[in-house]
């Protein structure tokens, strides 16, 4: 598990689920030590947890953000869930370093894996797509949503709501046409809520669009706390 400042999508799904296996299975989490660099936490990743796994002789390692050690004792069991594979499909959208890495990685993983969870049919078949290795273990697990969100009793208002990082890959732009040729019909307010990521590219074509709809009938802000979500 890594922590960062900001919670992204599957960092959320990750909290969540470590939560629902904890009312369910004695489990033990590991996380790297708290150096803020990423490209150490993931060399941690192939050296420090594999080590850590095998003196406390754990039966399986759950590693729920698309990153597993492939070379992991074949003694344990390996369960990964990869979220999607945009960085095979869409490359040009990240940094080179980014899209080699996972390039370099991913195959290692799916090969080491014992069993793999995906968020959608979708994602399954674009997995199998380039990987048919992995039709035999994988499997679509949908991810939960925490429970502050539902039965909240608040007023509803008009309002289109669109939850994810302010990067190409998302496909934002193509919303932003849409609400644009609709917003005649509905008395909605779409609202974009994200951050950006700086390995994946920008998609600079979505403020072009969001200027050609009214300022009081759309807003893009960044990151937000959950209470501010809600």
């Amino acid at each position: 598990i890594f922590e960062h400042k900001i919670v992204t999508g599957v960092e959320r799904f990750s909290r969540l689920t470590l939560n629902e296996l904890k009312k369910n299975a004695q489990i033990k989490v590991y996380s790297p030590p708290k150096i803020s660099n990423r490209y150490l936490d993931h060399f941690w990743t192939y050296t420090g947890l594999p080590i850590q796994c095998s003196r406390t002789g754990i039966d399986a390692l759950y590693c729920p953000a698309s990153s597993a050690p492939f070379n992991l004792s074949s003694k344990i069991g390996l369960v990964v869930t990869i979220h999607d594979i945009s960085y095979l499909r869409f490359p040009e959208h990240y940094s080179r370093t980014f899209a080699e890495y996972y390039k370099f990685v991913l195959p290692k993983i799916i090969k080491r894996a014992d069993a793999i969870t995906t968020v959608s049919n979708t994602e399954l078949k674009n997995i199998v797509e380039y990987f048919p290795e992995a039709s035999t273990k994988i499997s679509v697990v949908y991810p939960g949503i925490s429970k502050k969100f539902l039965n909240l009793g608040l007023k509803r208002m008009p309002i289109i709501l669109a939850v994810g990082s302010i990067n190409k890959h998302k496909n934002l732009t193509t919303l932003v046409k849409a609400f644009a040729r609709s917003m005649e019909y509905i008395p909605h307010k779409l609202i974009i809520v994200g951050g950006k990521r700086d390995i994946i590219s920008s998609d600079s074509e979505l403020h072009v669009a969001i200027k050609q709809i009214p300022h009081d009938r759309i807003e893009l802000i960044g990151h937000i706390s959950d209470e501010d979500l809600i």
